[in-house]
């Protein structure tokens, strides 16, 4: 899959790669979070309750979506997604308040082929309301039109607000215009989950628990209705937690779903953003390893928006297991001590970009090394040295 991206917001010009594991870094207000929604909109539009019977619904389908996500901020851009080379939609906004979408002709007689193929399956879906009709249209649009196994999730930056929401306030986003699509998606499913949260996953394997406690240091349990979270046998409420347990238990307990869901037909692009918040950079590998352990284990995806350079390393060490295991395969043993084999990743897997205001999205992995290019992960460094020595010359000048 790509996504080609003209003059959207400060995203100048970009053409990017979708891969097993992506990643995109830069300072904030540069676009990645755009990047991240852009390619949540491509994948998950068409998977949808409402009434659509062709190429034209599908396009206005996507065109809702579009605005639900962004609102109408964004003028004289073009946006091209790729699920294959003769499958793209393109969207256009040439003036104020007006925005195109365009099927490529290969899709659309394929989108109609489908509707016309499985014209009693949406009828029954439409007279009867049964989702189990609606998954089975979804799996079918994705896998025969779509030709993409990805339902994507969203995991957005404001995760901590919903460890202190009480049912009156679910209730009030619910309905509230002004919220993120995306934030009452995610908030419906931590609501949906944490009720059946248990940190026990003796049908995957133990490594997952013990990266979920490295991460949140304690263990969350609803007990008469109350959301409590303990820390050895004593408990806090969810107003208590440390903002970096705020921002991390939601996410761990919609992960969590997508464990128990192994073995079903759903892949999933897990989009991540910003991991990093209010974590120290030991936790931050942590949980960048518990992201990539769950993703392997669920047979996902998984797309990252950062500005750590820390979770930069962390990747890149992990593909330096992988790289190293393929010229010394006799060493095997040693290199798994240092990482284990569950987290090696293959560089052919992975795409990393730096994204810049008013500039080209880059990548910035090195084909030569097979490496994210450490240049860049040195650059926040090398400044922060750069005023040393500078005070340095004055102290001793």
């Amino acid at each position: 899959m790509k996504i080609i991206i003209k003059k959207f917001g400060p995203i100048e010009n970009a053409n990017i790669e979708v891969k097993d594991f992506n990643i995109f870094i830069g300072k904030s207000a540069t676009g990645k979070s755009l990047i991240a929604k852009l390619v949540y909109l491509f994948l998950g539009f068409y998977r949808d309750k409402y009434k659509i019977r062709g190429a034209n619904d599908m396009a206005h389908r996507l065109l809702v979506n579009y605005i639900s996500i962004f609102g109408k901020n964004y003028f004289d851009f073009e946006i091209i997604f790729y699920y294959t080379e003769d499958k793209y939609i393109n969207i256009k906004s040439d003036k104020i308040d007006s925005w195109n979408a365009k099927i490529s002709e290969k899709l659309s007689i394929d989108i109609e082929t489908f509707y016309e193929k499985n014209k009693k399956l949406s009828e029954n879906y439409e007279n009867t309301l049964d989702f189990e009709i609606l998954e089975n249209i979804n799996e079918k649009l994705s896998n025969n039109v779509f030709e993409n196994k990805l339902n994507p999730i969203y995991f957005p930056t404001e995760r901590s607000f919903f460890t202190i929401l009480n049912e009156t306030i679910y209730s009030v986003i619910s309905g509230d215009s002004n919220i993120s699509i995306l934030m009452k998606e995610f908030g419906k499913m931590y609501k949906k989950y944490s009720n059946s949260y248990s940190d026990n996953f003796d049908e995957i394997k133990a490594r997952v628990k013990k990266y979920i406690n490295q991460v949140i240091k304690g263990r969350y349990e609803i007990i008469n209705n109350e959301e409590r979270f303990y820390i050895n046998d004593h408990y806090i409420t969810l107003k208590q937690l440390s903002s970096g347990q705020q921002q991390l238990l939601p996410a761990i307990i919609v992960l969590s779903q997508l464990l128990k869901a192994i073995g079903n037909k759903t892949n999933r692009l897990i989009i991540f953003e910003e991991p990093e918040i209010s974590l120290f950079p030991e936790d931050q590998k942590a949980l960048l390893e518990l992201l990539i352990l769950v993703t392997k284990e669920s047979n996902s995806s998984l797309l990252i928006t950062t500005h750590s350079p820390y979770i930069l390393t962390s990747l890149n060490n992990l593909i330096q297991a992988d790289n190293t295991y393929k010229l010394k395969k006799d060493k095997k043993e040693l290199i798994t001590k240092i990482i284990p084999k569950y987290l090696w990743l293959n560089i052919d897997d992975i795409t990393a970009y730096e994204v810049k205001k008013g500039s080209n999205v880059n990548s910035i992995v090195d084909d030569d090394i097979k490496l994210i290019n450490a240049e860049y992960i040195d650059t926040t460094s090398e400044v922060l040295d750069s005023d040393f020595d500078l005070l340095l010359d004055i102290k001793y000048e």
